[in-house]
């Protein structure tokens, strides 16, 4: 069964226009497009159906790149949806390569200057987390559910940049579906 119809099934994709959603389409892993508003939440409980997912969002980070690749060390989320797709995108790297060391860290949410949601990392060990895969020369990548507007992407990108303070200290994004127009060079990092 596609991932298309997984999300079809589960309730999480719907046509555009119906259950009062706006029209748009949306990209999906493999470069699939959903046609409809995808509303992952349904599928957060099914950990084998997300599990699936998380292999076929990360493993072209691990494969397409080949031996010129730093290793992923930490895969970071803004809080708190998609908390579970860093974790097992973690636990996916560290199983595919036999490693006990990757982070899955989030963003806490708080209020920007501008007034709309931004993320930092007050609780214990998530800075010194992101500093430690620096140090060891590993890649920190972004882990979303689904970008839309790119905003949470955006600023869950700069918490990283401020808290490293260092401006290229994410590599990546992996998600689930984002909406079209959603590149790396729209969300400033080397890989999407």
């Amino acid at each position: 069964m596609s991932v298309y119809q997984k999300l079809v099934d589960k309730k999480c994709v719907y046509q555009s226009g119906q259950n009062g959603l706006p029209e748009c389409q949306f990209v999906g892993i493999s470069d699939n497009h959903l046609e409809g508003y995808a509303n992952l939440d349904p599928i957060i409980p099914h950990v084998g159906t997300l599990n699936e997912f998380i292999g076929t969002l990360v493993t072209p980070s691990i494969v397409q790149r080949g031996e010129q690749r730093r290793r992923i060390g930490a895969f970071v989320t803004p809080a708190t949806g998609s908390i579970p797709i860093a974790t097992l995108a973690a636990n996916y790297v560290m199983e595919a390569e036999g490693r006990d060391d990757v982070y899955a860290l989030w963003g806490d949410k708080t209020e920007g200057e501008d007034g709309k949601t931004d993320f930092h990392f007050p609780r214990p060990g998530f800075t010194e987390a992101l500093l430690e895969v620096l140090e060891r020369g590993e890649e920190i990548w972004i882990a979303e559910d689904m970008i839309n507007k790119q905003h949470s992407a955006k600023r869950i990108i700069r918490a990283v940049q401020s808290a490293t303070n260092n401006p290229d200290s994410v590599s990546g994004v992996v998600t689930i579906a984002a909406n079209r127009g959603v590149t790396g060079e729209s969300l400033g990092v080397p890989s999407y």
